[in-house]
């Protein structure tokens, strides 16, 4: 069952939550403060408001872009792993952690264009890039417009690409049954019950505590990142990248379908399956990602 199906046998409130998006000592992930005083934490203003961003570590710059209805905490255990290899860059898109609501209902192009904003301050004029789920159409944007500002892409969770049309019947059945959120504790409790199916081989629950509240935060935003990546054509972008390109499946994350016929898409790409990992994979298989991008970026 792909991830359209399981989204189409859901309330469409919990759906929506769940396309934002047990943990045994083999894959234990960093806790949540063994990054502390690594990362410098810091926001840009712009005419669109206020960007939050936090960069960490020494070496070649690699910018890290979340998937919707998440935010760049997404990618924090990974600091203490990578820090002394990479300078990491990590950006909340507009509407999204403690970065400000748009005041229009925003674009791919918009999600690309804040990532430059933070680029441009930082005088970044050379950077790989790693993105998860929806992150990788926003990657995927400023990879197709700045082809020799970035070097290896790796874009994990990122599945088939469909017509337009496909993905706009999809996306007003799921708004066509959108309900309220409701009252009852078992609002919740189904809710916390969906996202816990969705972690990796061996994590613990408690890895699943940063991606549900950002869910639960995304429930209030003007805007939601799901509807702005279904409205984005990425066959174009898709086609015109030209740098390295690793793709990235965890044979846990039923949210993909169909990813391996981006290879025929997507010049330069290789793809590589990782075992046991879920839809938020880079919180409770932090060591494992880890290895993946410091592999084939130092390659």
């Amino acid at each position: 069952m792909d991830r359209r199906q399981i989204l189409k046998s859901l309330p469409a409130s919990v759906a929506m939550m769940a396309m934002t998006g047990h943990q045994s000592a083999a894959h234990a992930a960093p806790r949540a403060d063994e990054h502390r005083g690594l990362i410098d934490r810091r926001f840009l203003n712009t005419p669109d408001g206020q960007l939050y961003y936090w960069t960490a570590g020494t070496g070649p710059d690699v910018v890290f872009v979340h998937q919707s209805g998440n935010s760049s905490r997404e990618y924090e255990r990974l600091v203490p792993l990578l820090a002394d290899r990479f300078r990491m860059i990590a950006v909340d898109l507009p509407g999204h952690g403690s970065s400000d609501n748009p005041t229009h209902e925003p674009t791919v192009d918009d999600y690309a264009a804040a990532v430059r904003r933070v680029l441009n301050h930082l005088d970044i004029r050379q950077a790989h890039i790693v993105a998860h789920h929806g992150g990788c159409l926003t990657a995927m944007s400023l990879l197709a417009s700045e082809p020799d500002r970035f070097g290896k892409a790796i874009l994990s969770g990122t599945g088939a690409i469909r017509p337009p049309a496909e993905n706009k019947a999809f996306l007003d059945d799921l708004m066509s049954r959108q309900e309220p959120v409701r009252s009852d504790k078992e609002f919740m409790g189904d809710l916390w019950a969906l996202y816990v199916s969705f972690l990796s081989d061996g994590a613990s629950v408690m890895d699943m505590l940063d991606p549900f509240i950002a869910g639960v935060d995304s429930r209030q935003r003007p805007y939601r990142g799901i509807v702005v990546n279904l409205k984005w054509d990425r066959r174009s972008a898709a086609t015109a990248l030209k740098g390295p390109v690793l793709l990235v499946q965890g044979t846990r994350d039923s949210f993909v379908s169909g990813q391996e016929t981006l290879l025929d898409v997507i010049p330069n790409s290789e793809r590589l399956v990782m075992e046991g990992c879920g839809t938020f994979m880079f919180y409770d298989r932090a060591e494992d990602c880890a290895k993946m991008v410091s592999d084939y970026l130092s390659q």
